[in-house]
């Protein structure tokens, strides 16, 4: 949400640079200007707040939702979507409690410090993100976690619970503000608490079925052709373990992408589902990092934003017809 308000503040700003140009070149005053934005990864998850909500923040009342008017799309033709993990994704989880490789033979960044960004937690598995299972009697007793529940990282001693990670914390929070390892502990999982609260707030934001405004196109670039980690599971001691992988883009699944609710109740084959009001939705074979990189992405990218009409653009050429 912060982020989205700063989106807002920047399109402002372009919006008065580009109608001064408008006037200056063609002699128009105030034109609407709108823009097209392309959001890779968390960026679409950020895009699609900022459509809906625009720049207001998230309740103090973490049981209450902004008002969701899509005053964004106000500003916004299309916005192309990709890669994006709508739905979370379980390498987060993983991260968050083991720490992140980048790439191999770089070193690890610690979880102690990655488990201090907000922005982690906002990206954790919801159902069609993969799944987070307790493993007990050897797998006699499997038991699905709810990765937003701050209980489940204190018992488990994951992230911010960690003690072991005071070493990460002792650098990151002055000696004025806490001294002892206690001290820097009890900081560290009110902050845990925070980010899971916050984060599912803003899940719950991204969650409400609506339809955006007949001028705005939303369109989904989803990765499919790269083994995706679908399944974690955790020991009765918290360790990870088994993963079990389906089709994504290597970071996100593709039924996350997509934002899947399959059901079985009535139609068959299954049909997918979505609160997200897609205006098309186009599956690509490349990785997380490699869809800016695929000619099937720019196809359909330049197709999109050069030629295809919005439903308002459709409206006026009918009306001048």
């Amino acid at each position: 949400p912060e982020n989205a308000a700063r989106l807002h503040q920047f399109l402002l700003e372009k919006r008065e640079l580009l109608r001064k140009a408008y006037e200056k070149e063609y002699g128009v005053k105030n034109y609407d200007i709108q823009f097209d934005l392309v959001a890779h990864s968390m960026g679409g998850m950020l895009a699609r707040y900022y459509l809906m909500y625009g720049d207001q923040d998230l309740p103090r009342d973490t049981d209450k939702l902004p008002k969701l008017d899509w005053r964004g799309a106000a500003f916004v033709d299309r916005l192309l979507v990709v890669g994006t993990p709508n739905d979370g994704y379980l390498d987060t989880f993983r991260e968050l409690v083991e720490g992140l490789v980048l790439v191999p033979g770089a070193p690890r960044l610690p979880s102690g410090i990655i488990a201090t960004f907000p922005s982690y937690y906002q990206m954790l598995p919801g159902p069609s993100g993969g799944t987070a299972i307790l493993d007990l009697d050897e797998g006699k007793t499997q038991i699905p976690l709810n990765l937003f529940n701050p209980q489940i990282w204190l018992q488990n001693k994951w992230g911010l619970a960690d003690p072991e990670n005071d070493r990460y914390w002792k650098l990151l929070i002055p000696e004025s503000v806490a001294k002892t390892p206690e001290e820097r502990q009890k900081i560290a999982r009110d902050h845990l608490i925070k980010c899971l609260v916050r984060a599912w707030q803003f899940r719950r934001a991204l969650s409400v079925p609506s339809r955006p405004p007949e001028g705005c196109l939303l369109l989904l670039f989803a990765g499919d052709a790269v083994d995706t980690t679908s399944v974690i599971r955790v020991n009765a001691d918290g360790k990870l373990h088994d993963p079990e992988y389906s089709s994504g883009d290597g970071k996100v699944l593709v039924s996350s992408a997509r934002f899947d609710s399959l059901t079985r109740k009535i139609q068959t084959p299954p049909l997918s589902r979505s609160p997200i009001d897609w205006h098309a939705i186009y599956h690509v074979g490349a990785a997380h990092m490699g869809f800016f990189a695929s000619d099937s992405f720019w196809k359909n990218a330049r197709y999109n934003l050069l030629m295809q009409p919005t439903p308002e653009q459709r409206r006026i050429f009918k009306l001048n017809e």
